[in-house]
């Protein structure tokens, strides 16, 4: 038996799309049907645009860029146990780099596996109070896991580029809502890391030979207490993609139940943001210490991580629409008034469920009396599906102004037959002219 890391090596190489559980499929063609939501959601905000324009064409800087589209609309999908949007990592050099529709199913799965699995036995979601971003600092590993899958590598070819990725591996949390286009340039680093990795391992490149464990080895690293069982258990039997979130809104995963606590409330009871005289959200303070912004959003970032003004929004559109967080949409005055009646507090109780699940409480005071909901488990979530008609539908709204019905119908039908696909341009063609 080989050490860890060559036996998730060993692994990722025998991935096959034909052998893989028909629900790990589906959900294949899902998240690959929200990944590219995102991209076209992303297509149009300026601080993605600006990132895009500093990177060049080769294949690692190509995979990056697609996968800052797919993060930078805040819709991707997230493993919420490890915080780490696996969809990025995996989705664009799975696509972008493998001959077949097959090859990318199980490449995608291949990403998937890697970074959660890592992530899990790093501790990662810890990683956020310590000042890292888990999918920077996991998101390497995943990518060159993906791309040797896609490239058809060894396994020790495969070995060798998680261990490159492994060794570059880092990221910092901070800065994103002053300067977005900080985290967009780290998501696609993250992503490029990895396909180079995976480049220079098919070259022949050698990482070390075990970089996972050991007194200096990547789990004992960051200083948190991994658990390095968690690498291999269930290998082959528990799919990390099925344990993924699809987001139900395109924002911050630690808003997610809070919003929909509040949709429950508001259609429940028939209420509009007339009727609201306060709304009073309760969080975990790991999550309400990154949701709970009070001040008009500076950036759409900030926009996308405010439970104020993501509540607001909702209240005044019955939605979040990625268009709403742009600079002039989110400064109108109506949703600025709204904010104000807008609170955000930490609720001590719910601390010990965190991060489990992710919880959260609301409380609508109006004249005709309060209305509480509380969520603990919000859509979206494996326990909570979302309908994969959601998720197409969620690709057409978001790609409506940049194809027209025939290509957004014949996309799709790309993407929910990918297995049979001899031919990814039907696919890839859209996503690289947005790059």
């Amino acid at each position: 038996m080989g050490s860890p890391t060559e036996q998730l090596a060993e692994f990722v190489t025998g991935i096959d799309a034909d052998s893989l559980p028909e629900p790990v499929r589906l959900l294949v063609i899902q998240h690959t049907a929200d990944t590219f939501a995102g991209m076209f959601a992303s297509a149009a905000i300026p601080e993605a645009t600006s990132v895009l324009k500093l990177l060049g064409n080769s294949n690692a800087e190509i995979a990056g860029k697609a996968a800052m589209l797919a993060h930078a609309a805040e819709s991707d999908p997230i493993h919420a146990a490890t915080t780490m949007c696996a969809g990025l990592v995996a989705v664009p050099p799975a696509l972008l780099f493998s001959p077949n529709g097959a090859t990318a199913i199980a490449a995608m799965v291949a990403g998937y596996e890697t970074a959660i699995r890592i992530g899990q036995a790093l501790g990662s979601a810890r990683l956020l109070g310590q000042g890292w971003w888990p999918t920077a600092v996991l998101g390497g590993a995943g990518a060159a896991a993906a791309t040797a899958r896609a490239l058809r590598l060894t396994a020790e070819q495969t070995r060798n580029a998680i261990s490159l990725a492994l060794i570059q591996a880092g990221g910092l949390g901070m800065g994103a809502p002053e300067a977005p286009q900080s985290r967009n340039l780290l998501a696609a680093h993250c992503v490029r890391t990895g396909v180079g990795a995976a480049e220079a391992a098919a070259a022949g490149i050698q990482g070390p030979a075990e970089p996972l464990v050991g007194e200096r080895g990547f789990l004992s690293a960051f200083g948190v207490e991994p658990s390095p069982d968690l690498l291999l258990e269930g290998l082959g039997q528990e799919w990390k993609i099925a344990e993924t979130c699809l987001k139900a809104f395109p924002c911050a995963l630690q808003a997610q139940s809070a919003l929909d606590a509040l949709q429950d409330v508001t259609k429940s009871a028939g209420l509009s943001a007339t009727d609201i005289l306060s709304v009073e959200f309760s969080l975990p303070a790991p999550m309400s210490r990154i949701v709970d912004r009070p001040a008009p959003p500076a950036s759409r970032f900030a926009a996308a991580a405010s439970l104020q003004f993501l509540a607001a929004a909702f209240l005044l559109d019955g939605d979040i629409d990625p268009a709403r967080m742009e600079a002039g949409a989110r400064a109108q005055e109506d949703i600025v008034a709204l904010m104000d009646k807008i609170s955000v507090t930490h609720a001590p109780d719910l601390d010990q469920l965190y991060p489990t699940v992710w919880p959260a409480r609301v409380r609508l005071v109006t004249a005709g009396g309060d209305h509480t909901a509380e969520i603990h488990i919000p859509a979206g979530h494996p326990e909570r599906p979302l309908p994969l008609k959601t998720t197409l539908d969620r690709f057409r709204a978001y790609s409506a102004g940049r194809l027209d019905v025939a290509a957004q119908e014949a996309m799709i039908d790309a993407v929910t037959g990918l297995a049979d696909l001899t031919d990814l341009s039907e696919i890839t063609t859209p996503i690289r002219a947005l790059l």
